[in-house]
Parts: C-alpha cells; sequence; structure tokens
C-alpha cells in the first residue's frame, strides 16, 4: 500500500482523533468489558456537547456564517422549535427527558456548523492530509477480514444469511454500523483522490458494504458508482440525468426491501410505526407529540406512554424489555414527534443540504469530489426509510466530514475566483 505521510497541524491532528473515536465509537461501546463500554458510550455526547459550547461561542463572538448555513440553521431552529411546542402542549415526557431527545436530534447538525465555523477558510487538502493514510489503512484491514469472515469460518458473528451470502458485521453490533463506517471511508477516498488514485481503496470499500446486504447500503454503492461512470468516465453535465438515474437505481434496489417494510400483507414492525405515526400526527395536529414521544432512542430509552396506549409492550421486539424495533426508521419519528409542521420544514432543511451540494462546479472541486457528496445526500434519504439517519449514532461523523468537504469546497472556489 503506498500512502503519503504529512506532518500533521494541530488542526490535521485534531480532525484524525476524532474521526478514528467516531468510526469505532459504536463497536467499543457494546464491548464485553464494562468500562470501555461506559466510556465509549457516551464518546459522541462529549464531542456533541464541544460542538454545542463552541458554536455558542463563535455566536457570542459574532462569528459570520455563510447565507446558506445561515438557512440551515433557521430551518433546523424552527424544526426544534416545533419539537419543543408539541413537548410543552401534550407533556407526554418529563422536561429532562425532552432536551435528552432534543439534544440526540440535534448532534447531525451541531457536527456540521462546528466543523464548517472551525475549519473555515482551511487548506483544501485538509481531509487528505488528516485522515486520508489512516482510511486507507483501514479499509485494507476491514476488506480482508470481510472476505474471511464472508468465505471462511468468520472471526466476528454473522447477522443473517442474505441473498447469495452472510451478512457480516466484523467487530461492530448490526451490519448497518460496518456499512456507516464504509460509506464514511467511501466519502474521505473520494474527496481525497488525486494523482495516487484512490480507486482501489474505494472498490474495496464498496465491497464490504455489499457484503454486509443491507439494502439501503447497497443502493448507495450503486448510485455511488453510477454517478462515478456519469461524472467522472462519461463527464455528463446534465444534472437532471444524474437524479433520474441514482432515484432509478436505489429504487430499482431498495423495492423489495420496502415492499416487505410497508407494503407486506404479512406484520411488519415499520409498517404498524408508520401506520400508527400518521395517527399521532392526526392526533397533535399540526406540531405533533413532541420529543421522545414516539421513534427516536429518547422514546426507547425512557419508554414512552404512547407505546403503551398502542399496546407496543404486549408485542415482541417493541416491548419494553425487547424494543429491537422502536426506533428502526426515521420519517416515523419525524412525523409522529414533529407532525405535518416538522415533516414540512425538514424536508426543506434537506433541499437545503442538497441545494448546497448543487452549488459546485466540477470544474472547481473535481468530479469524484463533486459525485460523492450527491451520492451521501441520496444515502441518507434512501437510509432514512428504513432507519433513523438523521438522528442515528452515525449522523454526528457523516456530518462533521460533510461540514469538512463543504470548507475545502468553498476554499477551492475563492481560489479560483482569485486566479481569474
Amino acid at each position: 500500500m503506498k500512502v503519503k505521510l504529512y506532518k500533521k497541524t494541530k488542526k490535521e491532528f485534531f480532525v484524525e482523533i476524532i474521526y478514528i473515536l467516531l468510526i469505532f465509537q459504536i463497536a467499543l461501546q457494546s464491548s464485553s468489558n464494562y468500562i470501555v463500554s461506559k466510556v465509549f458510550n457516551y464518546v459522541d455526547d462529549v464531542i456533541a456537547l464541544c460542538c454545542l459550547v463552541y458554536i455558542a461561542l463563535c455566536f457570542l463572538s459574532k462569528r459570520r456564517v455563510s447565507v446558506d448555513d445561515r438557512k440551515i440553521l433557521i430551518m433546523y431552529i424552527l424544526f426544534a422549535i416545533v419539537g419543543i411546542a408539541g413537548s410543552v402542549v401534550t407533556k407526554i415526557q418529563s422536561p429532562l427527558t425532552c432536551v435528552s431527545d432534543l439534544f440526540t436530534c440535534s448532534k447531525f447538525i451541531l457536527g456540521y456548523l462546528a466543523t464548517r465555523l472551525y475549519f473555515k477558510g482551511c487548506n483544501p487538502n485538509l481531509l487528505k492530509r488528516s485522515v486520508s493514510t489512516i482510511t486507507k489503512l483501514l479499509v485494507v484491514i476491514f476488506f480482508v477480514l470481510a472476505i474471511h469472515d464472508e468465505f471462511m469460518t468468520p472471526f466476528f458473528g454473522i447477522f443473517d444469511n442474505r441473498l447469495f451470502g452472510k451478512s457480516i458485521e466484523l467487530f461492530y453490533p448490526h451490519p448497518t454500523y460496518l456499512a456507516a463506517a464504509c460509506i464514511v471511508f467511501l466519502l474521505v477516498l473520494a474527496t481525497t483522490n488525486g494523482p495516487e488514485n484512490n480507486i482501489i481503496y474505494m472498490v474495496m470499500a464498496s465491497t464490504i458494504v455489499v457484503f454486509t446486504f443491507r439494502a439501503k447500503a447497497i443502493s448507495f454503492v450503486a448510485v455511488f458508482w453510477g454517478l462515478y461512470l456519469m461524472v467522472d468516465v462519461w463527464k455528463i453535465k446534465n444534472k437532471i440525468i444524474y437524479v433520474t438515474v441514482s432515484a432509478i437505481l436505489a429504487g430499482y434496489l431498495a423495492y423489495d426491501q420496502f415492499i416487505i417494510y410497508f407494503m407486506s400483507k404479512t406484520w411488519s414492525a415499520r409498517a404498524v410505526l408508520f401506520t400508527d405515526a400518521i395517527t399521532v400526527a392526526k392526533r397533535y395536529f399540526p406540531i405533533g407529540a413532541g420529543f421522545a414521544s414516539f421513534g427516536t432512542n429518547m422514546s426507547v430509552v425512557s419508554y414512552s406512554p404512547l407505546y403503551y396506549a398502542f399496546g407496543y409492550n404486549n408485542i415482541e421486539g417493541m416491548s419494553k424489555s425487547t424494543a429491537a424495533y422502536l426506533n428502526d426508521g426515521f420519517w416515523q419519528a419525524c412525523i409522529a414527534q414533529f407532525g405535518a409542521l416538522g415533516v414540512v420544514l425538514f424536508v426543506f432543511l434537506i433541499y437545503l443540504f442538497m441545494k448546497k451540494t448543487w452549488s459546485y462546479k466540477i470544474q472547481n472541486v473535481g468530479a469524484t469530489r463533486y459525485f460523492s457528496l450527491i451520492a451521501l445526500n441520496i444515502y441518507l434519504v434512501i437510509a432514512s426509510i428504513g432507519e433513523l439517519a438523521y438522528f442515528a449514532p452515525y449522523a454526528l461523523l457523516y456530518f462533521a466530514v460533510l461540514g469538512i468537504v463543504f470548507d475545502e469546497n468553498d476554499e477551492m472556489v475563492s481560489r479560483v475566483g482569485e486566479d481569474i
């Protein structure tokens, strides 16, 4: 493996440490060692809290943010206000539980805004100089372990058997989290791609994602490589074609899973949650039931009174002691907790992130960097159908990396403008 070593600045070293902690946090918090498990259970909370404090200090010192980020922040604040209003009106959960859920649901936006502020005007090669080498090393290690576990007697647990192979998870508690880590690897590798060419590492990371046999993650890989061919190889410049082909690929690969989740004649927890989420949204129209009331991690930890009202406490996989399915979809949580108004606001928030991604020009930021950002945005929308996505444990890392990439892109664009 040919890698280039850099003498790291404090910011680059800082990025590397946070990156490694968040990549392995979910794996280590499920460790059999009690102390390790407890320590890493709060890593993302501590990082998110630091992000919140830093953002507050930046605003107190009147640090300026871009127009795009101001719109994103305002949209999320309005979304959060809807949740707070629902909590105050319904009083389903205690104030402390609601605040905890607000904090948990806000981690993705805190990670994004903190990195946008902290790395503003950064070196356009920040990710390459900080985490590119460690990402390549991790991809090789993960790939070797994945090949072993897929085709030989596995070192780690196998989640289940799907399609033509074993759904691997390596040292993570679920294949979804292994796929999430490898998707971050793909984003970093694509955005740092250059003369040394990261394609082989990108192929390895994609292979690991496929071996998890998660329909949503495989859809991401298809969209990622479809965009790679269109943008970088065939040099197609029509954005409508990008969206159309990506939607067709994702829809085709995720269709069967969607049918199983929501339209199957047999019992499905996701379908039940979706139907009941709409019932909650209608009951508390238009602001929803408020934080920690339905579908989020905190609603499970505190076991929301709504779950008793729907009789979930008598259903295997949804009861208080076996609550494996209750936090298994973003839109169920969004619809129930934030109502019709919250859904509209969050859809617009997603649009603002997409708009920011589309605003860059390929000739300014590079083809692989451009299409990888599009693919990530599309993946989060796909993933939101069957997991918490924007509220998931991995969201903080996703959006922190996204914020750094946007900072690098902005610096590239500004330098192009100076050269003209």
